[in-house]
């Protein structure tokens, strides 16, 4: 789910994956592993991800569900 999710962000922004990679320095074939969910990003990695997409995170922990909210 979050895989697809850190897709739509990244096409939305418009963003390939070497950009992203070069702007958040993760790199890019990890970023292409999130998002074909065959790696699960820590939180820290995910609000990376989305404030260099222009969005913020939170966290909510009861559920272990991370929530991206509105563009920043």
């Amino acid at each position: 789910m979050i895989g697809k999710l850190l897709r739509v962000m990244r096409l939305h922004k418009g963003f390939s994956l070497e950009e992203l990679s070069s702007i958040t320095g993760i790199d890019r074939d990890l970023l292409l592993q999130y998002e074909d969910s065959s790696l699960e990003p820590d939180f820290e990695k995910v609000c990376v991800i989305a404030k260099a997409c222009g969005y913020e995170t939170r966290f909510i922990r009861d559920d272990d569900v991370i929530t991206v909210d509105k563009e920043i």
